[in-house]
């Protein structure tokens, strides 16, 4: 059992949906994860001991929303995790549609006002994948994909998902070798100049990378990775030199 909110951990969340799936059911086994949107900056603004109390709270609503037979798991931090049998697109919408309405306006817990939303990704076997870890990973992109469009959201799962979510895992170590090659990594280089005199007094670089497999690619969807992953400092500095 977790500590914290006393439902089902993400062991036994693992258990029970391996138990499903060797029993091979002809109905479909729906894996729901939400996650909540904004527990970061409720640690900020208030502190740690008072966002576990949100995750606490957060859990006992999705224990009054769920489905008759559907168990709750606190799986990893913020997020939690349902298992639905011979569901339908539409149960899974109106889910999260309870869910969504729920969270909808301020909150106040011991004289704190806060605000949260719960963003949420689910994925389907047979039709998404035949074994837990496919599974829970199609489901875990689906919640990513909520969270990166702007959050308070449901996503299924689909191929375009997992097709955006390896270009941007292969882009990432493609442009860590382009880092520590720089030969593979382009920039252009603009004067300003003071037109009265002539004076050169600043420069522009724009960083361009041409991907040995992916061709050009956009700075738009490689500076946010470099960002993410730290990268941005090691070519910010030979950038600049």
């Amino acid at each position: 059992m977790d500590h914290l909110t006393g439902v089902f951990n993400k062991f036994e969340f693992e258990h029970e949906v391996r138990r499903l799936l060797d029993a091979q059911p002809r109905e479909g086994v729906c894996v729901l994860l939400f996650g909540i949107d904004g527990l970061k900056r409720i640690n900020g603004l208030y502190n740690r001991l008072f966002g576990d109390e949100v995750i606490r709270i957060v859990c006992q609503k999705l224990q009054t929303l769920a489905p008759p037979g559907g168990t709750v798991f606190r799986l990893d931090g913020d997020e939690f995790g349902i298992i639905i049998l011979n569901g339908e697109e539409e149960d899974y919408l109106r889910i999260f549609n309870s869910i969504q309405h729920k969270f909808h306006g301020q909150q106040e817990y011991n004289g704190k006002k806060y605000y949260c939303t719960v963003s949420g990704g689910y994925a389907v076997y047979p039709t998404d994948a035949d074994n837990y870890l496919d599974l829970l990973k199609c489901a875990n992109y689906s919640l990513e994909h909520s969270k990166l469009e702007g959050k308070d959201r449901i996503t299924r799962f689909s191929e375009d998902i997992l097709k955006e979510k390896e270009r941007k895992l292969e882009l990432a170590e493609l442009l860590r070798e382009s880092i520590d090659v720089v030969s593979r990594v382009f920039h252009q280089l603009s004067a300003t100049v003071e037109s009265e005199t002539g004076t050169l007094y600043g420069a522009e670089a724009l960083a361009r990378w041409r991907c040995a497999k992916y061709g050009n690619v956009s700075p738009g969807e490689f500076i946010p990775l470099l960002e993410q992953s730290g990268l941005i400092v090691p070519l910010g500095s030979w950038v600049l030199y």
